[in-house]
């Protein structure tokens, strides 16, 4: 393999000693749950610890941490040439098409003298976790003597606080979302299309430098914007409807998402009464968010926001969660979810999109929100477009 690669540049996001520093964090707390191997499946935790990148990472790849040695990779057979252009990883090993994965893991781990240790899984990350029952329950008849240990939310603690390599990704990604909002904003009109509109903040985007979209553009308008994630299918601006906007311009896969809303003429007074409780809500919070406070403190002053938008309203009580590396279908990392009861104390380094989004439901809807770091003193939108509601 390292022949047919011979004369092209590896393509690593990170230097060798971050992602020694990442697997470095990472055994201190298999130390505390007394692991003696990690298995990760979980996609942007996969690239996050590997550097594996590839169009498709729902097959089983997965990244074996042992608490001492040379860390592996397995991907399938037919993404082995871009592991090895991607990942920096010692160790890559690749399973056949219709193969199981579980065999190869299988045979990683005893060849390491894994076969009888406390071996952690994730069981319980949400969305696209990689481990699938099939997987599992195989892991489990391959390796007999191997004590199989949920330790889901492990990866997600060392992802936590980002790096300043991550921050300056970040703030390329914030930058590539500015510019499709903008051009969002420059196309909309009545007798627009929603798809005229997605179109143009796509082809700036990805013209700008971005990757594949972790969260496909949302883009919709009128009574579509009372239903919670609807996107853009061929509907026609008309005066008076309000334009939904969510965009995550992608760099490195990193992504910093941003909601922002347009009125086609002159705002209802609808539009304007939860314009004013979305951007009240994210002033509230950004003047609690510093290093600190607790994710409850955050979300009660999101709350106090929110009223200000008076009744009848719908909002799903969402005032923000981390956001970092990530791969179809979502940008969030799960580290961390502001939500009353959560006393999670704030660091920084963090990072968190803030997504404020109000409805009537199958009415109109009115949404505002920023990719938002922490800092020693409070906290920094990385995105900038201008928080106001928009008149076209």
């Amino acid at each position: 393999m390292s022949d047919a690669l011979a004369g092209i540049a590896k393509e690593l996001p990170f230097s060798t000693s971050e992602y020694d520093d990442r697997c470095r964090r990472l055994r201190q707390l298999m130390n505390q749950a007394r692991l003696d191997v990690m298995l990760v499946h979980q996609p942007a935790s996969v690239f996050y610890f590997s550097g594996n990148e590839n169009l498709h990472v729902y097959d089983h790849e997965c990244v074996v941490i042992p608490m001492e040695g040379k860390i592996s990779l397995l991907v399938p057979e037919g993404d082995l040439s871009r592991a090895h252009l991607t990942s920096w990883a010692p160790r890559i090993f690749s399973f056949p098409v219709g193969g199981n994965p579980a065999h190869a893991l299988a045979s990683i781990l005893e060849e390491q003298g894994f076969a009888r240790s406390r071996i952690g899984v994730e069981k319980r990350v949400p969305r696209a976790a990689g481990l699938s029952v099939n997987v599992y329950e195989s892991l489990l008849a391959a390796l007999p003597n191997a004590s199989f240990v949920d330790a889901s939310g492990l990866p997600e603690r060392v992802k936590a606080i980002k790096s300043l390599q991550e921050v300056t990704y970040l703030r390329q990604a914030a930058s590539l979302t500015d510019a499709g909002m903008r051009a969002a904003f420059a196309i909309a009109a009545e007798g627009r299309m929603d798809n005229d509109v997605a179109a143009a903040a796509y082809q700036v985007m990805i013209a700008a430098g971005s990757e594949f979209l972790s969260i496909p553009a949302i883009v919709n308008a009128g009574r579509y914007t009372g239903i919670s994630h609807s996107t853009h299918k061929r509907h026609r601006l008309q005066r008076g409807d309000v334009l939904f906007l969510e965009l995550g311009g992608c760099y490195q896969r990193y992504s910093a998402p941003c909601m922002r809303s347009v009125t086609i003429g002159p705002p209802t007074a609808d539009a304007s009464r939860l314009a004013e409780g979305c951007l009240a809500a994210l002033n509230e919070m950004h003047a609690a968010m510093r290093p600190g406070a607790t994710f409850e403190d955050v979300a009660r002053a999101g709350a106090r926001g929110v009223a200000r938008a008076g009744l009848p309203v719908h909002w799903s009580g969402n005032c923000g969660y981390s956001v970092g590396a990530g791969f179809p279908p979502y940008w969030g990392e799960y580290s961390g979810q502001i939500a009353l009861g959560d006393h999670t104390v704030l660091q920084p380094g963090m990072v968190f999109h803030q997504p404020v989004a109000l409805r009537v439901l199958g009415k109109i809807g009115v949404a505002f929100s920023e990719t938002v770091l922490i800092t020693p003193t409070g906290c920094e939108d990385l995105t900038r477009v201008e928080r106001q509601l928009v008149v076209r």
